[in-house]
């Protein structure tokens, strides 16, 4: 019965050691298409990082680009100030033209008053 029993332990054992998956290679199988596996992932992830990267230095000289033309374009404050001095301008257009107007009318009375003092000096000459 001793004999037995040790037997059973020994077949167990030996047993054993075959169903162990390092024993027979799968476990390492299974390992080496796990680290291939994550060499592609990581050469996968690699990839896009770069492309993260060159699109971040895209956008970065998109949005400076943005400020500039920000910075150079007219604010909404700058054009009410500019309608603001050419509504005023146009006021004194309108005035200037109405000063003119009546310079030009007072000019037309002194030139016809001229007219007159002309006519009767020279008739006053004639006849004397």
């Amino acid at each position: 019965m001793i004999a037995f029993i040790v037997v059973g332990i020994a077949a167990a054992i030996w047993k054993g050691g075959q169903a162990n998956p390092e024993g027979t290679g799968s476990l390492s199988k299974k390992l080496a298409r796990l680290e291939s596996d994550v060499r592609t992932v990581k050469r996968d992830v690699s990839g896009v990082v770069s492309s993260v990267d060159a699109q971040a230095k895209k956008t970065d000289a998109i949005e400076h680009q943005i400020q500039d033309i920000e910075r150079r374009s007219a604010k909404a404050s700058d054009i009410e100030r500019l309608e603001r001095l050419v509504v005023e301008q146009g006021r004194q257009n309108a005035e200037l033209r109405s000063e003119i107007a009546k310079i030009s009318e007072a000019g037309e009375q002194r030139g016809k008053q001229l007219d007159r003092l002309y006519d009767f000096i020279v008739q006053k000459g004639m006849n004397a």
